[in-house]
């Protein structure tokens, strides 16, 4: 019997795997030994289950070889305490997807322990942009300047999430919150990372549904979190929201800073200059998920740049056309 070469599996899962998820097939990153064969999940009585065991999914597992696998009822305790197991491991993986799959080659069979260990990221030619010091510190100061008014901007999008604030009314006050420091006669906040495009395009936006989204990532528990930044972005673009690039994902980079990245035509330009490609068929929200967890592993292999704010900023120095942005 023919064994089946794991690419082709590997393909097979991807285009089973609905548009929503495609980023949900991951690879292990930086971990040494990794070797858990184990499933938990919950049904829609709101029963938890875990099966665990020592069977691959493999011909052999499963028709010759001598296995021990167990299924059993938990609680709903300890099924937190193995979602967050889970999350530590995505932390330390990257989405199965088209640039990693044209890089993937099958190991060669070999009984003896290999000392080095390739990185899932060395095979994903990705160049860093140019540091820069001055733009670093510039953000930096965007951020703690950002501080000083987050918790009245979330107030914001709450209070517009919840329908008791119009459209018009959010714009005024967003604007006066979301700012550089030359806005405002001179008194903004200067706590904005993008230019001046969202003004001319956004106002006429649907800000309830866009805070409906973010605050639902807000309210989020952290083993949900990129499932639900997932699903709101298909479901903005569903609803037609065109702030749900820039401006959606900026509120998620201002606020987790270490996990998603800001959308805008600066990024896809350093996209498609380094050859990033998700897996075929993802959604838009899959898609955002791919590249935020990719970028992470990215940016654990250096120690200059802190975290994916600080990684735009550089992004938008060297692949922004025009200069009308405020670094100050």
């Amino acid at each position: 019997m023919r064994t089946r070469p794991k690419k082709e599996a590997i393909q097979e899962v991807l285009k089973w795997l609905p548009s929503h998820l495609k980023f949900t097939l991951m690879v292990a990153q930086g971990i040494q030994g990794f070797h858990p064969k184990a499933v938990f999940w919950k049904n829609d009585k709101n029963e938890y289950y875990a099966l665990i065991g020592s069977s691959n999914l493999t011909h052999a597992a499963f028709n010759s070889n001598y296995e021990a696998n167990i299924l059993t009822k938990i609680s709903e305790q300890d099924f937190i305490k193995a979602k967050s197991w889970a999350n530590e491991i995505v932390m330390k993986s990257i989405p199965v997807s088209e640039d990693w799959l044209e890089e993937y080659q099958e190991a060669e069979i070999n009984y003896k322990k290999s000392t080095v260990r390739q990185s899932v990221m060395d095979k994903l030619f990705m160049e860093m942009p140019n540091y820069n010091q001055e733009l670093i510190a510039a953000r930096r100061k965007q951020m703690r300047n950002h501080q000083t008014v987050c918790n009245q901007l979330k107030n914001l999008i709450k209070q517009c999430a919840a329908g008791k604030i119009d459209n018009n009314d959010f714009y005024g006050e967003f604007n006066k919150l979301w700012s550089w420091k030359s806005e405002n006669k001179g008194e903004g906040v200067g706590n904005r990372f993008q230019d001046k495009t969202w003004k001319r395009t956004g106002k006429s936006s649907d800000f309830r549904k866009l805070c409906i989204a973010i605050q639902s990532v807000f309210d989020a528990p952290l083993t949900e979190r990129d499932n639900v930044v997932a699903k709101q972005i298909d479901w903005l673009k569903e609803c037609g929201v065109s702030t749900r690039g820039s401006v959606f994902s900026e509120m998620l980079c201002q606020e987790y800073p270490d996990r998603y990245p800001v959308l805008n035509a600066p990024i896809k330009k350093f996209l498609e200059e380094n050859k990033f490609k998700s897996a075929k068929g993802a959604s838009e929200g899959s898609k955002y998920i791919d590249l935020s967890m990719k970028l992470r592993a990215l940016l654990a292999m250096q120690s200059e740049i802190k975290d994916l704010a600080e990684l735009d900023v550089l992004v938008q120095a060297e692949y922004r056309n025009r200069t009308d942005i405020d670094w100050e």
